[in-house]
């Protein structure tokens, strides 16, 4: 239920947007493109969706392709040496759009199983070609996501604390167990053969008992210490790529139906611009209420998290320039993209009782 949910939260802002497209007298195409794009992301996620396992076996071939890809746009021609685009046939595929909300999902699960280095090593490249673009757009929303990373993922990896405690069980269970075996095994012979060596080496068990959860914790606070540490250095990463990627001009002219579609609905009201808000609105909140779903895997939580937070990024990018707003306005890169994403973090299972 929750995922159906989540799949459907965006078509209350595609739906709205189609209506803003045909009230202004967009041509034809924008609209067709729209609804074959919505059709083609739920077509994906639902395929996705059914593959069990595909994050851990394809999750290298989906971040070497979202590199190369996002990569190629640089070659590719651009606007006003801005360079995002891809030619698809007829249509302009938004590179970072389509692919980054997969590769997203893709690091928080190598995150989770501890590919630390190699999650912070996408978002170094990540950071690097958003700068390159230059595209703060995409560099706000994968911001957003890493940052989301940086703090919930600790919580979906393994906890030092449950360790600790764990340590702390051990003794007792030792300390049951053996006085128990050394009474039923020779109780007779401990007495008579040598009471001086048994009363010698009774304090043995005591000593292991100290020493045990002592180092154990020892350890568990050392991993925690540089978890926090990979941590900060994963938003920092994060942020400064945003901070460099705004400090690079953007000179793409803006689109009145992709980036300047909010301002279009509030032409026919106060009312009309708040529902167009909270349709947007719907479409992070799908995915974090799938992320609260604690019958799926840590890994699945953690993913629909990153991703909710990557769709409000995309959807406060906007405000810091003239970048598309997802969803509500024309392109069917976010459309397809988010829903791809949303598969996957499907495709990552429940729990198994």
């Amino acid at each position: 239920m929750r995922a159906l949910v989540a799949a459907l939260a965006p078509l209350p802002a595609v739906a709205l947007g189609c209506l803003l497209f045909a009230v202004h007298g967009a041509p034809p195409a924008i609209l067709a493109t729209q609804l074959v794009a919505v059709a083609l992301g739920l077509a994906t996620c639902a395929a996705l969706a059914r593959t069990q396992d595909l994050v851990r076996r394809g999750g290298a071939f989906v971040l070497l392709t979202t590199v190369a890809l996002v990569a190629a746009t640089l070659a590719a021609p651009g606007i006003d040496d801005t360079h995002r685009w891809l030619r698809v046939g007829p249509l302009w595929m938004h590179a970072g759009a389509a692919l980054e909300p997969s590769a997203l999902v893709v690091l928080a699960v190598l995150w989770v199983e501890g590919s630390r280095a190699l999650v912070l090593a996408g978002a170094l490249v990540a950071g690097a070609l958003h700068v390159a673009q230059p595209d703060a757009g995409q560099a706000t929303a994968l911001a957003a996501g890493l940052v989301m990373l940086a703090l919930v993922g600790e919580r979906a990896s393994a906890r030092p604390a449950t360790e600790a405690t764990e340590a702390k069980a051990a003794p007792v269970e030792a300390t049951k167990v053996v006085p128990v075996e050394a009474t039923k095994a020779a109780p007779v012979k401990a007495t008579k053969a040598a009471p001086v060596e048994a009363t010698k080496a009774a304090p043995a068990p005591v000593d292991a008992t100290a020493a045990t959860p002592l180092a154990l914790f020892v350890a568990a606070e050392r991993r925690a210490r540089r978890h926090r540490a990979l941590r900060a250095l994963l938003a920092l990463l994060g942020v400064g790529g945003l901070v460099a990627a705004l400090a690079r001009p953007d000179t793409v002219p803006p689109q009145p139906l992709v980036e300047g579609i909010v301002g279009r609905a509030a032409l026919h009201g106060t009312e009309v611009a708040a529902l167009a808000v909270a349709a947007l609105a719907l479409v992070p909140l799908g995915s974090a209420w799938l992320a609260q779903d604690r019958a799926r895997t840590r890994a699945a939580r953690l993913a629909a998290a990153c991703l909710a937070a990557y769709f409000v990024g995309a959807l406060v990018a906007p405000l810091l320039g003239a970048y598309p707003v997802p969803w509500l306005g024309a392109g069917a890169s976010p459309i397809v993209g988010g829903y791809a994403a949303l598969g996957l973090v499907v495709a990552l299972g429940r729990e198994r009782g």
